[in-house]
């Protein structure tokens, strides 16, 4: 008889995240959280391994991060949420790109 380790399966959490972000978008159209920034990071990054989803997971920011959101291909609503983590980004700190 062999023993399996059981394995448990994350839920998608894609729409509770969509919700956070609009609802922190439209209660505070002028400022973009942390939290809110790396959700969104979490979102939009190319993939594993990419400054933005080091960021989405760290908090750390890399360079890169400025010049993989101007590579995305994203839907309208992905779009206004990367130029908003843009304009964050920027307007915070110098990342070297």
């Amino acid at each position: 008889m062999t023993m399996q380790s059981p394995t448990t399966s994350n839920p998608d959490q894609s729409d509770r995240a969509r919700r956070q972000i609009n609802a922190s978008i439209y209660d505070q159209p002028d400022y973009l959280s942390e939290r809110t920034a790396r959700l969104i990071a979490a979102a939009v990054h190319p993939g594993e391994g990419s400054a933005l989803a080091h960021y989405a997971s760290t908090g750390e920011r890399r360079s890169g991060m400025l010049d993989e959101l101007g590579t995305l291909q994203l839907s309208v609503e992905h779009s206004i949420w990367r130029d908003l983590l843009e304009m964050r980004l920027t307007a915070n700190e110098d990342i070297n790109q």
